[in-house]
C-alpha cells in the first residue's frame, strides 16, 4: 500500500492513501482526524491505478497537491484550491510519456515557485512534469547527459535545502 503524507502551513496533518475502491483517500488532522474521498471531491477524477504511487505537497500560495497514476498510466494532479480538482499531468505536458506501471512518485515547489513532478517512464528515463505558467516536459536521464537509466520501481525523492528543512524541523519540533 502507497502512503504519503505532508503538513500544510496551518499545522492541518494530511495521510494520504488509495483505498480499496481505487479512490485516493485523506485522513486529515485539524485537532481531530477525519476523512474525504478525494476522487470523489474532485469531480470527474478518474480513479488510481491499483496500488499507485503517490506524493503530495502544499505550494507557497497554500493550495495542496496530491500526485498520483491512473490505470492508464497518465500522471494526475488533485488540487485543492478551496475545492478539490483533477489535472491530468501527461496530457497538459504536451508530449509527455505515460508512467511505468510501478513508477514511484515525487512533487514539489522549488524556490522559484516551479512546480516539479518526477516519474519513470516505461522506458526507465526519469521525467520531470514542470509548472511555470504550462506545464512542460523533460527526459531528465536524456538531459543529464550520461546518466544510466533508472532501476524498475526506483524510488524518487527530492531533498530540499537542508539548512531550510533544518530551519522548518526547528520551527516545528523545538526541541530537535
Amino acid at each position: 500500500m502507497a502512503l504519503c503524507a505532508y503538513q500544510t502551513s496551518n499545522n492541518y496533518e494530511h495521510v494520504i492513501y488509495v483505498g480499496l475502491d481505487n479512490h485516493v483517500h485523506e485522513l486529515i488532522y485539524t485537532g481531530q482526524w477525519r476523512h474525504n474521498d478525494l476522487t470523489t471531491a474532485a469531480k470527474g477524477a478518474p480513479p488510481a491505478a491499483p496500488g499507485s504511487a503517490l506524493a503530495g505537497y502544499q505550494t507557497s500560495n497554500n493550495n495542496e497537491h496530491v500526485i498520483f497514476k491512473g490505470a492508464n498510466n497518465h500522471v494526475y494532479e488533485l488540487v485543492y484550491t478551496g475545492q478539490w480538482a483533477c489535472n491530468d499531468l501527461t496530457t497538459a505536458a504536451k508530449g509527455a510519456p505515460p508512467a511505468a506501471p510501478g513508477s514511484a512518485l515525487a512533487g514539489y515547489q522549488s524556490p522559484n515557485n516551479n512546480e516539479h513532478v518526477i516519474f519513470e517512464g516505461a522506458n526507465n528515463h526519469v521525467y520531470e512534469l514542470v509548472y511555470t505558467g504550462q506545464w512542460a516536459c523533460n527526459d531528465l536521464t536524456t538531459t543529464a547527459k550520461g546518466a544510466p537509466p533508472a532501476a524498475p520501481g526506483s524510488a524518487l525523492a527530492w531533498l530540499p535545502d537542508l539548512e531550510q528543512q533544518r530551519a522548518r524541523d526547528l520551527h516545528q519540533h523545538p526541541r530537535l
